[in-house]
């Protein structure tokens, strides 16, 4: 099935991807978990506390932002006897194999771990990565002094062993001055840069192209089905269907929308939303298997 979900977002990749090297985001995306069943049999794994419980069903995708709109490119299942390097290597081999360059690599906090930073920096993989800003007086969080950006060098330490990385220390404000709803304050950010000579301007300006991430696991959810059964492997479809289904939406929408005008076509995206697709696809289930549209009732009602 994993083959299969991969091939078919493969099928549905707007073309003008392949015309230059591409920035891929990888991230995880957690389905909470509250059954009974062991781990074993559930392939469940652990994480932080959210929704209520500490187990999910995990995928990992790495996807690419086109002219704002974001594209599945590969999805992976993660399994309890999995981690992270392994399931980054593997859904990296599948984007390589569709033959995409890759350009730069944008991450998120779940992979601020020294062994994948260690692999990207012997694979040669140009990458940024969101660091966590840990300790109280040390740690991550003494690189963030003074009044602007600046470059770090810092030597993180673990069961991994050590790893030296430079750091794009990034000085930032909150949009209170433009939203009204704040008093403005300011605020740190930090970035580890993996085979990448940025400035923190830059390196910021390149990770907010990952931004918005949580919109597109929210479309998804408009189009994912819904089941309770306790078999992980149906789960696990359901979840890459959703993934295939919104990369559809996505290129319908980029060929029948188009509006002509000068200095390039536009996209009336009001004309085909997601909500209609969905209403699409209803519709279309209901042709195929019929649907119930009266009941008998057992007995006749006493008025």
């Amino acid at each position: 099935w994993e083959e299969s979900l991969n091939a078919a977002l493969a099928a549905q990749i707007p073309k003008r991807i392949w015309r230059h090297a591409c920035d891929i985001a990888v991230d995880f995306h957690d389905r909470p978990y509250y059954g009974k069943t062991s781990q074993e049999k559930g392939l469940w794994v652990r994480g932080k506390a959210k929704n209520g419980t500490t187990r999910f069903y995990r995928v990992i995708t790495a996807y690419v932002i086109l002219s704002g709109l974001r594209v599945t490119l590969a999805i992976g299942f993660f399994l309890p006897d999995n981690d992270t390097v392994s399931m980054l290597e593997e859904v990296l081999h599948r984007v390589k194999a569709l033959g995409i360059k890759v350009r730069h690599l944008l991450l998120d906090k779940g992979f601020a771990g020294i062994e994948v930073m260690r692999h990207l920096s012997e694979q040669g993989l140009s990458a940024v990565i969101a660091c966590p800003i840990r300790g109280k007086t040390g740690g991550t969080r003494a690189l963030c002094h003074g009044n602007k950006s600046h470059l770090a060098t810092h030597t993180f330490k673990g069961q991994g062993g050590t790893f030296t990385a430079q750091l794009a220390v990034c000085r930032v404000f909150t949009t209170a001055r433009r939203t009204g709803r704040m008093r403005r304050r300011a605020d740190w950010l930090v970035f580890v840069l993996i085979n990448v000579d940025l400035l923190p301007r830059q390196a910021r300006r390149l990770y907010r192209r990952r931004f918005g991430v949580e919109t597109r696991y929210r479309c998804a959810g408009q189009v994912r089905g819904w089941t309770t059964s306790k078999n992980p492997a149906y789960r696990f479809l359901l979840i890459g269907l959703s993934f295939f289904l919104l990369n559809v939406w996505l290129h319908l929408r980029w060929l029948f929308t188009q509006v002509p005008r000068r200095g390039g076509r536009r996209l009336d995206v009001k004309r085909f939303q997601l909500t209609r697709f969905a209403s699409f696809i209803i519709r279309a289930l209901e042709q195929r298997y019929g649907y119930v549209y009266e009941i008998v009732a057992p007995a006749a009602p006493i008025l």
